[in-house]
């Protein structure tokens, strides 16, 4: 069997995933859930450079930030 190039996640595990990589720089549980609310319509809706691949950048702004 070859390995595949990709995978694929359910919607809830990514905002799950994405939620809580925002609550360990500590946001506010509200604004990370719309966070992954936001990032992942982005990526439905097609608009990739404004979807998941920006989650690293803002963790480390905020990270930078504080």
């Amino acid at each position: 069997m070859e390995k595949a190039d990709y995978c694929i996640v359910e919607k809830n595990e990514m905002e799950k995933f994405i939620e809580n990589c925002m609550l360990a720089v500590n946001c506010k549980a509200s604004h990370a859930k719309l966070l992954a609310s936001c990032l992942i319509a982005a990526d439905y809706r097609g608009h990739f450079s404004h979807g998941l691949n920006r989650l690293g950048i803002l963790i480390t702004n905020i990270i930078n930030y504080n």
